[in-house]
């Protein structure tokens, strides 16, 4: 994975949709600024930080696997420290244990030593992985690729629990539609938003949920708005109180309540957004946004200029500049968020 592409905008983003999605499993990660960010992203009793030694850190993990069989172990790597333990690729591959996952964040440089360009742009790992014998080898760009093909390869020795279930709004069944409406196939759409055939069928299927911004892209593909993926009802009462709220599940961590609906003008939302989670790529609209931050901290991007707002806080924008957000902190963020009119 290249995390400067698609949504993924760091490394440190990627690690933390990865991180969400384990409990108990060992998490070994390479030296340098990997560790360092695994660190402060969420340190757990799990965790080994490889500290001062480069390539080893695949080989550690493969004799954690090795020990303990009936444990899923995952390693954190990085393509400059694949390319110095390129044996370990081959071992792995002879061996083929089933509860090892190899996770390389490649950024085509060595970044903890001063960002010199590493060979990985002219010697595909994967396809080296894949002659060294790895069974089940995938490059992603896009965060969601990314969450979907991890949950994938965990889920193939059965050690992926589902999560609570919430009364929220399923996308799957809405966006299924609007494609069979248009005789279209899951490649043809795919293709067009720039997402993967597998998360867009997951999505549909209502396995997944989508980010902020690539819930826009679809919308905007249909001709249609976010809005439109809500629970179609009108509400013939004014109050709307916190159990009847609309819910959006809006990609790992956000959580969007819709709090009025039907003939407005105005498209209000509680957004509540978890530690390290966000919008995903930049997106725009047309009309206008107010926000007020009822709780946590917030950074948001508005034509690649940064506002970092916390609690009390408010900002206004304009939709039609490309904008991203996401909540650097570590509680989760509240926020008051209006659109108008509502075309988001």
């Amino acid at each position: 994975m290249r995390p400067e592409q698609g949504t993924m905008q760091s490394r440190a983003m990627a690690m933390a949709a990865l991180l969400e999605l384990l409990t108990d499993q060992p998490v070994i990660i390479c030296n340098g600024f990997p560790s360092r960010e695994a660190y402060k992203i969420a340190d757990r009793p799990t965790h080994f930080y490889m500290i001062g030694s480069m390539g080893n850190a695949p080989a550690i993990a493969l004799g954690v696997a090795l020990a303990k069989p009936n444990k899923q172990v995952v390693v954190f790597d990085g393509d400059g420290n694949v390319l110095m333990g390129m044996g370990t690729l081959a071992t792995v591959g002879a061996l083929k244990p089933k509860n090892f996952i190899h996770v390389v964040f490649d950024n085509e440089v060595y970044g903890t030593t001063g960002n010199q360009p590493t060979i990985s742009n002219v010697v595909p790992l994967e396809k080296v992985a894949k002659a060294a014998g790895y069974m089940n080898v995938e490059r992603v760009r896009e965060r969601e690729d990314l969450v979907y093909e991890f949950k994938d390869m965990l889920k193939k020795d059965g050690l992926v629990q589902s999560g609570a279930k919430h009364k929220t709004n399923a996308v799957g069944s809405q966006l299924r539609q609007l494609r069979a409406n248009r005789g279209l196939s899951l490649a043809q759409v795919a293709k067009s938003v720039n997402i993967s055939v597998g998360f867009l069928s997951s999505l549909e299927r209502s396995h997944m949920s989508a980010s902020v911004g690539t819930l826009r892209k679809l919308a905007r593909f249909y001709k249609t708005n976010i809005l439109d993926f809500f629970d179609p009802a009108e509400s013939k009462s004014p109050l709307v109180s916190p159990a009847n709220r609309k819910v959006l599940e809006a990609g790992p961590g956000v959580r969007m309540e819709l709090l009025a609906w039907g003939n407005t003008v105005m498209e209000p939302h509680l957004f509540r957004i978890a530690p390290r989670a966000g919008s995903g790529e930049s997106y725009s609209h047309d009309g206008e946004e107010f926000l007020y931050v009822l709780r946590g901290e917030l950074i948001i991007s508005v034509e690649d200029q940064e506002f970092k707002l916390k609690t009390g806080d408010s900002f206004y924008f304009e939709s039609t500049t490309r904008h991203q957000w996401r909540n650097p902190g570590t509680k989760e963020t509240q926020v008051l968020w209006i659109n108008t009119p509502p075309t988001f």
